[in-house]
């Protein structure tokens, strides 16, 4: 996982998505649900041909597969270094994310988030 990680952030994504699903089948086989969850997200990131389902509508708001996957887990009462954790970024990054959603979708904080979006 470590090293699909660090592949995909040297911009090696082919070389990536082969460690990155190697790694989420083994966890997926151990039954590491947070493990297996951080392992689409980052395989997401990499441009993976099949995302998880989308829970929250990002065409509608014209967000990024990242940024939904971060709005909704916010709306799902997730904190930043939460929403960091699960998807192997910084609590800076997952901010600076929200950010964007915030302008896209109309709102000022996450407390207005879960109106405006369909979980």
């Amino acid at each position: 996982m470590a090293f699909g990680e660090w592949l995909r952030r040297h911009r090696r994504v082919r070389e990536a998505r082969e460690q990155l699903q190697g790694a989420r089948a083994a966890f997926d086989s151990l039954g590491a649900r947070a493990w297996v969850r951080r392992a689409d997200s980052e395989l997401l990131a990499a441009g993976d041909a099949a995302p998880p389902p989308q829970r929250i509508s990002a065409g509608k708001f014209g967000l990024t597969p990242r940024e939904a996957e971060i709005a909704w887990l916010a709306v799902s009462g997730l904190g930043n270094r939460g929403i960091g954790w699960q998807l192997g970024l910084t609590h800076r990054t997952v901010a600076s994310h929200l950010s964007h959603v915030y302008v896209k979708v109309g709102v000022s904080s996450r407390r207005h988030l879960p109106s405006v979006l369909e979980p």
